[in-house]
C-alpha cells in the first residue's frame, strides 16, 4: 500500500470511527487508562470555573484523586470491576484506573469552592486567582 493510499484510509476511517475510536486504542496498549476518560467540560466565568468530570461507576466523588496546579486539573482514580468472579462475555463499560489532566483556562485556587457529585457526574467549582 501506499503512503497516500494510507493516508487516505486514516482519514477516512477517522471520519468514520472518530478520532475517539484512535484514542481508546492506543491509550488501551499497556494500560486501561485512556487520555479520553473520563470525559470533561470547563466553563469559564468572571471570578469561576467550573468542571463537569463524567465518572460513572464511582461510589463516591471523595475515592477519586483531584489535583489541581495553576490552570491544570489531574483527575484520576480507579472503577473496581463489579463482577470479578464471573466469566466476562462483554466488557465495554470503563474500569480500572484513570487519569486525565485538563486545561483549566485561567489559574485557580487549589482547593474547590464547591463539590457536588450526582447520577454520576462530578461538578467543581473553582474560584479563579
Amino acid at each position: 500500500m501506499k503512503t497516500e493510499d494510507f493516508s487516505r484510509w486514516q482519514q477516512l476511517a477517522k471520519q468514520f470511527l472518530g478520532d475517539e475510536f484512535f484514542q481508546d486504542i492506543v491509550g488501551s496498549q499497556g494500560s486501561k487508562a485512556s487520555s479520553a476518560y473520563p470525559a470533561v467540560d470547563v466553563y469559564q466565568g468572571k471570578n469561576e470555573v467550573i468542571v463537569l468530570v463524567n465518572l460513572p461507576g464511582v461510589e463516591e466523588f471523595r475515592q477519586v484523586d483531584i489535583k489541581v496546579e495553576g490552570d491544570q486539573l489531574t483527575i484520576s482514580g480507579n472503577i473496581a470491576e463489579s463482577y470479578g468472579d464471573h466469566e466476562v462475555i462483554i466488557s465495554e463499560r470503563k474500569q480500572g484506573p484513570f487519569s486525565k489532566t485538563v486545561s483549566l483556562g485561567a489559574p485557580v485556587a487549589r482547593k474547590y469552592k464547591h463539590a457536588r457529585y450526582r447520577r454520576g457526574v462530578l461538578e467543581l467549582r473553582y474560584p479563579k486567582l
